[in-house]
């Protein structure tokens, strides 16, 4: 099923380079933070397919020399325009971007000047608490940053907030008290319960905001330990009584735990999820990844999402790869006489674009 004309929103990506930077795309689609070998990173699925989608978008021959070629003279005679004809093929309306991710960390005003479609941004919690534990203070005077700091990020008008404490301490988080976290803080040492404490904090501060509160719960780069973020490990934070008013969303899908995702989201009707970085990085996971979610969750509470970074093609390539995706089930959903073609439409619609302006509050 064709979904080309439909309207996408972003819901989770990162900053990308405002001026054009010579970049090694195939080292930049590689997870790892290891040395490698150059040539190896150019032997991936996910990367073949780029330069396929480019050469398509280029017109010219499938060939990696001659895609970058042209990648780069087009860059060079005007990259605005080359981002506008980018956002404009794969019909991209609203970047959703979280400001954490320091590989292309710019001015937040120029990008959202330079980016040719509305731009919503996603405080980080840890861009602040990585330095408050590396760099202790008194606990008061943490707990008082950290209040102010989130305050002066809400006035700045961010749609959500977000924890990647799943690459930190794992996702099975308690819920200790002050006087826990202060021990923890100045004489324990005690890492996961400060971590714990802050985690905790930020979805009182989200009740108090009306504002979702996004957390990394699947894989990532080769620091993450994946078997400390299946997103199971939540059901303490999802069973508190007092967190229910709060929207919380799984980012990535929960990936490779996206059954397990699907069924919580399913289960808690304040949860949500996007699956970015399944789509595009997943060659033949990411149909199944978004089968075995949409088995079993609602699909007015799952967003797409690219988890692009540093340079535009990534945000491009994650929405016509999504929407290629998303065509397929739609017509398997169409064909086993499960959904109305008109249903399907409805679906696709929901999952592109309207579910995460309903969630994060934006016009497009």
């Amino acid at each position: 099923m064709d979904l080309k004309d439909i309207p996408v929103i972003d819901a989770h990506c990162h900053l990308f380079d405002v001026a054009y930077k010579e970049r090694n795309l195939a080292e930049l689609l590689s997870l790892s933070l290891e040395d490698w070998d150059k040539q190896l990173l150019r032997q991936t699925l996910v990367y073949k397919r780029l330069l396929r989608e480019l050469s398509q978008f280029y017109g010219v021959d499938n060939k990696e020399s001659a895609v970058l070629s042209l990648r780069e003279r087009k860059c060079k005679e005007s990259y605005p325009v080359y981002v506008k004809n980018l956002f404009d093929k794969a019909n991209l309306k609203c970047l959703i971007v979280d400001i954490g991710y320091k590989p292309a960390a710019l001015d937040l005003k120029e990008f959202k000047k330079f980016v040719p479609c509305r731009v919503e941004f996603v405080y980080r919690i840890e861009t602040l608490l990585d330095d408050l534990w590396q760099n202790k203070k008194s606990f008061d005077e943490a707990l008082q940053a950290f209040r102010r700091t989130l305050k002066e990020q809400i006035q700045e008008g961010i749609v959500a907030f977000k924890s990647i404490i799943g690459y930190r301490t794992g996702l099975d988080i308690t819920i200790p008290d002050y006087g826990e976290a202060k021990k923890a803080y100045e004489v324990d040492n005690d890492e996961k319960t400060f971590r714990d404490f802050f985690f905790n904090e930020t979805i009182k501060i989200c009740s108090e905001s009306n504002l979702p509160f996004k957390v990394h719960a699947a894989f990532g780069e080769s620091n993450v330990n994946i078997l400390k973020n299946n997103p199971l490990l939540l059901k303490r934070i999802l069973d508190e009584p007092q967190y229910k008013d709060v929207k919380l969303v799984l980012v990535h899908g929960g990936y490779p735990y996206c059954f397990e995702a699907g069924y919580l989201v399913g289960m808690y009707p304040n949860l949500y999820l996007d699956f970015s970085e399944t789509i595009p990085w997943l060659t033949f996971g990411s149909k199944e990844a978004v089968r075995k979610i949409l088995d079993v969750a609602p699909f007015s509470k799952i967003m797409y999402g690219s988890d692009g970074f540093i340079v535009p093609e990534l945000h491009f390539f994650g929405a016509l790869t999504g929407k290629k995706v998303f065509g397929q089930i739609i017509k398997e959903l169409v064909d086993a006489n499960i959904l109305k073609q008109e249903e399907g439409l409805e679906l696709a619609e929901k999952v592109l674009y309207k579910n995460a302006k309903a969630l994060f509050k934006i016009e497009i």
